[in-house]
């Protein structure tokens, strides 16, 4: 992936930011006249072509309306062809987001804890036209439901995924969209992460910043007096009694975007139909996670709650969802 490209004093060279599957973000420059690009220096050393871990790649497959989805599809450290493994969606925010074969850790340190991950463009996604970008007005929590839900059955019906041991996870708007997953289709998922998303448009325009609010009022159709009914069906909370899944919540304290109430009122409504989760917030985090510290403990809480959910064969000694997080054998 070349991207953000300027023009070098003379005009004769563009300089570029460069990263693939297994290179972070590094600067390169390259020839108008033709030729390729090279690197100028590296972010970070190339080391992860060297892990052993499988190229990533695209594949796509049918949604039940008949809309083709693109997933980028990441296989596990030392994968065996015909084995199932445990599995995770991790579904990207926006929605106008998009998942490439640029550079995602988060994906590369799953596979290395040997899931399979897939990564969906649900309709809504950027990169497929502008018809594709607004198959979700006025239906949120509906085809894009049913996008990412079928990834999951595409990576059943190609053998690679354990049917029993099926994960989300995602933030942002990839948070709402686990929080829908659990709520709409549960028998799928096993164990949901879900990040500072949305659970009820109406609060949420209500209490989040202004660009956010009316950008959000176009993708409903209107306002919540104009559009009820789209916001009826758009609210998670009354489908809570619904989910099978246990969860794990976390959200930044001083989030513009997202405010703070969404989850809160997830974990009300968790609370009340008496269903596991569990619940982290963070002191000076904004709208994702960005302190290092913050950053290092959500990815190992996460994937403690995966490798406790989805690998039994870890035979953690952990007694309850409230030690998930502090068991060190739950994080290899």
């Amino acid at each position: 992936m070349e991207g953000e490209p300027i023009w070098s004093p003379d005009g004769r060279q563009l300089y570029l930011l460069h990263d693939s599957s297994f290179e972070s973000s590094s600067l390169a420059v390259a020839p108008v006249e033709g030729g390729t690009a090279h690197l100028l220096l590296r972010t970070q050393p190339a080391n992860f072509a060297d892990t052993g871990l499988p190229q990533p790649g695209v594949v796509h497959y049918k949604s039940p309306d008949g809309l083709e989805i693109a997933a980028i599809l990441y296989k596990p450290l030392n994968y065996i062809a015909g084995k199932k493994y445990p599995s995770v969606l991790w579904i990207h925010g926006g929605p106008e987001g998009q998942d490439t074969l640029g550079w995602d850790p988060w994906a590369l340190y799953l596979a290395q804890h040997g899931y399979v991950v897939l990564t969906p463009n649900y309709r809504g996604s950027i990169g497929y036209g502008e018809k594709f970008r607004n198959l979700n007005v006025e239906d949120s929590g509906g085809g894009e439901v049913e996008d990412v839900a079928q990834g999951a059955q595409y990576l059943i019906s190609q053998g690679l995924a354990d049917p029993e041991r099926i994960g989300i996870g995602g933030g942002s708007h990839g948070g709402t969209m686990v929080a829908y997953e659990v709520t709409k289709k549960p028998d799928i998922w096993h164990a949901a992460i879900e990040l500072y998303g949305v659970v009820d448009r109406d609060s949420y325009i209500r209490r989040t910043n202004r660009p956010a609010a009316i950008r959000w009022i176009a993708k409903m159709g209107g306002t919540p007096d104009q559009k009820p009914e789209v916001y009826r069906r758009a609210n998670i909370l009354r489908d809570v009694p619904k989910i099978a899944a246990p969860l794990l919540i976390m959200q930044g304290q001083n989030d513009p975007q997202v405010p703070p109430y969404e989850s809160q009122q997830f974990v009300e409504a968790l609370q009340k139909a008496k269903k596991p989760y569990l619940y982290f917030t963070f002191p000076n985090e904004l709208h994702g996670f960005s302190e290092r510290e913050h950053h290092l403990e959500t990815w190992r809480r996460e994937v403690a709650f995966l490798n406790y959910y989805l690998k039994p064969e870890y035979g953690l000694s952990i007694t309850s969802i409230q030690d998930i997080v502090l068991d060190e054998s739950s994080v290899k």
